[in-house]
C-alpha cells in the first residue's frame, strides 16, 4: 500500500498495528521462478483478493491488522509514524466482532430477493446493491431494511425512492454515529419528502437539457463499485432511447483510487486483466461477460475515442420498444455497416461516434448533403498527402439554422462546427458562396456507411481558448533556444497576476470571470464588486475568502506541477482549411475575437504547435497574414486557417495533426520568435494488424482490455522528460527522438492495432528531477550521481521511496521559483491588510442594507411569510452540497492535481452550476416584491444568530440574487430621479 491511501494507523497492544485505508490496497502474490538465462528470482502477481474468500469482500475491506513477530520491535513501529510520509501511529482501543451472516450466503441472500422487478424497480434496488457493493453496510444489515423499503416504494414510487436512498447512503458514508440503521432511514425519508417532489425531478430534466440521468459503476482490481445516477453529456444513442436510460450504463475500469490501471514493471497482472475486467466485458461464451444488477443484465456496448482514453464504455441491459427486443448487438447493427473493418480498434472508433458527447442539431434532407472530393497530391516524395483531411463545408443558411437550436450556440453565433452525422465525423466551416441549405462532407469525413441519422450532432464549436506552455513544450521550446529569462517572466507575470487578486475586489473579480469560477446565474465577479459598491468588501466574509484563495492556490499549483503558463500574446484555436487557394505555403490566417468579443486579427511571424510535443519539428514558425474584406474566409471567427498549397500539409508537421478538430496553439510574442525550422517527424506508415472475420463485440472487448494493458503514452512522455532533462542534448538526443516515434506509435495504436512494448523503453536513471515531485515534502539531493543511467532500470514507477535530484535546466529552475506557503502567505497578509479588524457578519450588514433599500422604495418587508420556503429550500440545497464538500476535501489536498481530481473538479463545477441555477429558479418570484422577500428570507436564516450550518455558500446565492434586485431597483430610482429633475427645470421655465 502507498502512504497516500492510509487514512490512519492506530496500535491496541504491544503486537497489533492495526491500517485504515482510504481505498483497497494493491495486493501481490510473491513467488520464486526459475530462468534459464536469469536464474532464480521472484515474481509478482497482481490479485484481487489474500485468498479467495478475500476477493468477495476485498474491495471494501479497508482495515486491516499486523501482528508483529518480535513485540521488542513495536516501539521502532510507532517511532516511525510521521517519519518520511507516515501517517502518525496512536494507540487505540480496538473492538472486533464477527458478522452475525456469512458475507457471501448474505449476499447471495440480498441479490436474490433484488431480482423481483416488481417488488424493487430498478433505481431503488440499484441503490441497495450500492450499499453493499461500495462497502457502506454489511448484506445482512440490507436485508433488514427491505420491509420498510418495499413500503417506501409503494408511498412514493421507484423514482422517488431511488433519490431517498441514494442520500441515505450518504448519511451512512458521512457517519452514523451507532444509531439503529432504520432510525437514520426514516429520518431521511422524512427529511426528503418535501424536497424529493415529482416537480424536483421535472425541474432537474429542463436544467438539464442535451444531458442524461445514468447510473455508473467502477470496476477495479478488487471490487465493483455502483454510483449515481448523475447528469451526463448526451449522445446519439441515448438521444434515440431518452425514455430507457436506466438501461444504459457508464462504466470505468480503473485503480482503487479512481486514476487509471496501468500494469508495473516486473509485475503480472493478466489475472486483473482477465478476472476483473475481461470477464465483465467479453460477452462471448465461455466467459458471457455482464454486469447484473438489480436484477438486469448489462452486457458491454461500446465506447467513444476519448472515453476509451479515460478506460470508460458504455453497457446496456436489453428492454423492448415498440414489440423489438434491444439489445447490445442490435443497437450496434442499427448505427450503420461496419462490416468491411477488420481492426477491432478502428471498429470500435467508427461504432463510438454515436457515444460521442454531443448536443443534437438540424435534420439534414437528403437532397441537402453534398458529397464532395478531398485535396490531395503526391509531395516531392511521392507519398499520397490529403490537404483537407477531416473538413468539410456548410451554408449560411444552415448555420442560421444551428444557431437557432440552442441559446448558448445562438449567442456564440460561431461559423466552424466539428460534428458527428450519420457515418462521418469532423469538422464543418462556412462557406459564404454555397447557396440554400446545404452540407458539404469529404470522403475524408465519412467513415462508414449506413446510419439513418440525418440530424448533425455538436461536439464543439469554434471559440477563442487562452494558450497554456506545458512541460513538454517548454522542454522542446528550451532546446530550440528560447530563452530561460522568457519562460521565468511569463511564469513570474502569472503568479504576480494571482497575487494582485487578491488585494482589490476588482482584481478578484476579474480572475474570478476570466477563471469561470461561478456559474452565469450566480455572478459571483459581479456579486463582489457589488458589494463594494455599496461600502462592504468580500473579504469581510470568511467563506468567500477561502473560496478566493483556493481558486487562487489551484492555479498556482497548475503552474507549478503543470508547468501550466497562461502565454499573454498567444491562443489556442481550431483548424480549418483555406477553401479560396489565397494563403501560400507556410502561411496561415487567424481571425479571433478578444475578451471583449473584438476582432482581433493576428499578422506576422507566429509560433504554431499542437500538442502532445515531443518531437523538435512539431513546433514551425509560420506567417500569420491578413485576407481581403471580401473573402469567403473573413466570417471564419476563432479558428486558425491554413493553406491548401505546399509540398506537406502544415497540421501534419505539428505533431501528426489534421482538420477534424485537433486544437492548435499560436503564440506571437516576439520572444518565441525561433531562428529556423526544424524538420517535423517523418514516420513510415504501418498497415494495420486485421483481423480474418467480421469484428465481432468479444473481438472489441478484447481489443479495450489490450488498450489498457499497453496504454503507455503517459510513461513514454514522462521518460522523455526526464531524459531530456539529464542528456546534453535535450529533445535532439538519439534517445528522446526514438521516444518521439514511440509516442506517435501509441497514439495511433487503436487505428492500427501496432502496439508499443515497453522493455524498448530508453533507459533512464532511478532517480528523478525534482519537478517531477508529487509534492514540496520530499528530499532532494545535489548530487549529479543520482541521475546517472542505470542499464538494468526497466521502470520505477513503482518505487515507493523515490530518488529525486536538483534539475538544472529550465523546468526545475520554473518549478524551484514557486513556493506555495509564501504565496499563500502574501496573499493572506493582503487580505488582512484590507480587511482587519473583521466587522460583524457581512451576510448581517447586507440584510441592514437591503432592509433600507426596500423602506426607500416603498417595498414592504414580509420576509417572515417566506421563512418555511427558505427553510426547505435550503436543506434541499445543502443536501445537494454534502457531494460537493466530499469531492471538496480530495481536491483540497496539499501535493499536485491526479489527472482524477481534475476531471473530479471539473465535473463538480458543472454539478454545483446546475443546483446553483435551479436554486436561482426558484428564488425569482412572480413580482420583485416576491423575489425580494424570498432571498430576505434565505438571508435571515443564514444569519449567525439563525444558523448553525458550516455550508454557507446558501447565503451567497441567496445575496446573489437580492443585490441584482437592488441593482436593478437603484437603477429605476436613479432614472426617476433625473427625470423628475428635468420636469422640474421645464415646470420653471
Amino acid at each position: 500500500m502507498y502512504y497516500h491511501s492510509i487514512y490512519q494507523i492506530c496500535t491496541n497492544s504491544q503486537s497489533d498495528i492495526f491500517f485504515t485505508l482510504i481505498s483497497a490496497p494493491r495486493i501481490y502474490f510473491t513467488k520464486k521462478i526459475s530462468d534459464p538465462q536469469t536464474g532464480e528470482r521472484l515474481s509478482r502477481d497482481r490479485v484481487s483478493g489474500v485468498e479467495d474468500a478475500h476477493e468477495a469482500f476485498a474491495g471494501f475491506s479497508l482495515i486491516y491488522k499486523v501482528t508483529l513477530t518480535n513485540q521488542t520491535d513495536h516501539p521502532k513501529v510507532v517511532r516511525l509514524g510521521k517519519k518520511a510520509g507516515i501517517p502518525p501511529i496512536n494507540p487505540k482501543t480496538v473492538v472486533s466482532e464477527p458478522a452475525s451472516t456469512h458475507f457471501v450466503l448474505a449476499f447471495t441472500r440480498l441479490v436474490g430477493a433484488l431480482q423481483d422487478h416488481q417488488l424493487f424497480p430498478f433505481r431503488p434496488a440499484f441503490q441497495l446493491n450500492a450499499l453493499v457493493s461500495n462497502g457502506i453496510v454489511p448484506p445482512e444489515t440490507v436485508i433488514k431494511l427491505l420491509p420498510r423499503v418495499r413500503m417506501l416504494i409503494l408511498e412514493v414510487g421507484e423514482i422517488l425512492a431511488g433519490g431517498m436512498l441514494e442520500r441515505f447512503g450518504q448519511d451512512l458514508i458521512h457517519g452514523s454515529e451507532g444509531r439503529p440503521i432504520l432510525e437514520i432511514l426514516e429520518e431521511r425519508i422524512a427529511r426528503m419528502r418535501t424536497i424529493l417532489t415529482p416537480q424536483y425531478f421535472e425541474d432537474q430534466k429542463k436544467n438539464h437539457t442535451h444531458m442524461a440521468f445514468i447510473h455508473r459503476m467502477m470496476i477495479t482490481p478488487t471490487g465493483v463499485f455502483s454510483y449515481g445516477p448523475n447528469w451526463e453529456a448526451s449522445n446519439r444513442v441515448l438521444r434515440q432511447y431518452s425514455d430507457y436510460h436506466d438501461y444504459f450504463l457508464r462504466v470505468s475500469f480503473c485503480e482503487e483510487d479512481g486514476e487509471q490501471f496501468q500494469n508495473e514493471p516486473r509485475v503480472n497482472a493478466r489475472r486483473i486483466l482477465t478476472d476483473q475486467f475481461l470477464n465483465r466485458l467479453d460477452p462471448a461464451p465461455p466467459r458471457k461477460g455482464a454486469l447484473v444488477i438489480a436484477g438486469r443484465r448489462f452486457e458491454f456496448l461500446g465506447f467513444s475515442n476519448s472515453s476509451l482514453k479515460s478506460q470508460t464504455c458504455w453497457y446496456m441491459a436489453p428492454f423492448e420498444i415498440e414489440g423489438r427486443r434491444m439489445d447490445a448487438g442490435t443497437v450496434v447493427r442499427s448505427l450503420g455497416d461496419f462490416s468491411q473493418i477488420r481492426t477491432p480498434g478502428r471498429y470500435a472508433a467508427r461504432v463510438g461516434q454515436a457515444f460521442s458527447d454531443t448536443i443534437g442539431s438540424v435534420l439534414v434532407d437528403a437532397e441537402n448533403e453534398v458529397r464532395i472530393s478531398d485535396i490531395e497530391r503526391n509531395d516531392s516524395t511521392g507519398k499520397l498527402r490529403n490537404f483537407s483531411d477531416g473538413i468539410g463545408k456548410v451554408s449560411g443558411k444552415m448555420v442560421e439554422r444551428i444557431w437557432e437550436t440552442s441559446e448558448t450556440i445562438g449567442k456564440a453565433m460561431p461559423t466552424v462546427f466539428q460534428i458527428r452525422y450519420a457515418g462521418a465525423k469532423g469538422m464543418i466551416a462556412l462557406d459564404p458562396t454555397l447557396k440554400g441549405d446545404k452540407l458539404c462532407l469529404r470522403k475524408s469525413m465519412i467513415k462508414f456507411e449506413g446510419s439513418e441519422a440525418r440530424n448533425i450532432e455538436l461536439c464543439t464549436w469554434a471559440s477563442r481558448l487562452p494558450m497554456f506552455l506545458n512541460r513538454p513544450l517548454i522542454k522542446v521550446l528550451e532546446d530550440l533556444g528560447v530563452k530561460d529569462n522568457t519562460f521565468l517572466q511569463l511564469q513570474n507575470d502569472a503568479v504576480e497576476r494571482l497575487r494582485d487578486s487578491s488585494k482589490s475586489a476588482a482584481l478578484a473579480a476579474n480572475f474570478l470571470r476570466r477563471r469561470g469560477v461561478s456559474s452565469s446565474c450566480l455572478r459571483l465577479p459581479w456579486l463582489f464588486e457589488g458589494l463594494k459598491n455599496v461600502g462592504m468588501d468580500f473579504w469581510d466574509d470568511q467563506f468567500l475568502e477561502r473560496a478566493l484563495e483556493l481558486s487562487l492556490l489551484m492555479d498556482l499549483r497548475d503552474i507549478k506541477y503543470r508547468g501550466r503558463i497562461p502565454v499573454k500574446y498567444g491562443v489556442t484555436l481550431i483548424g480549418v482549411l483555406d477553401e479560396t487557394k489565397y494563403l501560400e505555403e507556410g502561411e496561415i490566417y487567424v481571425n479571433t475575437e478578444d475578451e471583449d468579443g473584438k476582432p482581433e486579427r493576428i499578422e506576422g511571424r507566429v509560433l504554431i504547435t499542437r500538442s502532445p510535443v515531443h518531437h523538435p519539428g512539431d513546433v514551425q514558425m509560420v506567417n500569420a497574414v491578413n485576407v481581403p474584406s471580401t473573402s469567403p474566409l473573413r466570417p471564419l471567427r476563432n479558428a486558425v486557417v491554413f493553406s491548401q498549397k505546399g509540398d506537406r500539409p502544415l497540421p501534419s508537421m505539428l505533431a501528426g495533426g489534421d482538420l477534424d478538430g485537433d486544437l492548435y496553439n499560436i503564440i506571437y510574442d516576439s520572444r518565441f520568435c525561433l531562428s529556423k525550422n526544424e524538420n517535423p517527424a517523418e514516420y513510415p506508415s504501418v498497415k494495420p494488424i486485421e483481423l480474418p472475420h467480421p469484428i465481432e463485440a468479444t473481438d472489441v472487448a478484447n481489443f479495450f482490455v489490450d488498450f489498457i494493458e499497453n496504454n503507455l503514452l503517459g510513461l513514454i512522455s514522462n521518460r522523455h522528460l526526464v531524459i531530456a532533462d539529464q542528456k546534453k542534448e535535450g529533445v535532439f538526443h538519439p534517445d528522446c527522438l526514438k521516444l518521439a516515434e514511440m509516442a506517435s506509435t501509441a497514439v495511433d495504436f487503436p487505428k492500427t492495432g501496432h502496439k508499443v512494448n515497453r522493455k524498448d523503453f530508453p533507459h533512464a536513471s532511478l532517480a528523478k528531477p525534482d519537478f517531477l515531485a508529487p509534492g514540496p515534502r520530499v528530499l532532494v539531493s545535489k548530487n549529479k550521481l543520482l541521475h546517472e543511467q542505470r542499464e538494468d532500470d526497466d521502470d520505477v514507477e513503482h518505487l515507493i521511496v523515490q530518488s529525486w535530484y536538483l534539475s538544472e535546466k529550465i523546468l526545475g529552475k520554473l518549478y524551484r521559483a514557486i513556493n506555495e506557503d509564501q504565496f499563500l502567505e502574501d496573499i493572506r497578509h493582503s487580505i488582512r491588510l484590507e480587511s482587519r479588524p473583521r466587522p460583524k457578519s457581512l451576510l448581517e450588514r447586507l440584510y441592514n442594507f437591503v432592509q433600507l433599500q426596500m423602506s426607500a422604495a416603498g417595498i414592504p418587508l414580509k420576509s417572515v411569510d417566506w421563512i418555511e420556503f427558505a427553510e426547505d429550500l435550503r436543506i434541499r440545497y445543502e443536501e445537494d452540497m454534502d457531494y460537493f464538500i466530499l469531492c471538496g476535501t480530495i481536491i483540497g489536498g496539499r501535493d499536485k492535481q491526479t489527472k482524477r481530481q481534475r476531471d473530479l473538479s471539473s465535473n463538480m463545477k458543472d454539478e454545483f452550476n446546475g443546483l446553483a441555477e435551479y436554486t436561482v429558479d426558484l428564488l425569482k418570484g412572480e413580482t420583485r416584491e416576491d423575489t425580494l422577500n424570498k432571498c430576505m428570507a434565505c438571508l435571515k436564516i443564514c444569519l449567525p444568530n439563525r444558523s448553525d450550518s458550516d455550508k454557507r455558500s446558501f447565503g451567497w446565492v441567496a445575496s446573489s440574487v437580492l443585490m441584482s434586485e437592488v441593482d436593478t431597483l437603484q437603477k429605476e430610482q436613479r432614472r426617476s430621479e433625473r427625470l423628475r429633475q428635468l420636469h422640474s427645470r421645464r415646470t420653471a421655465r
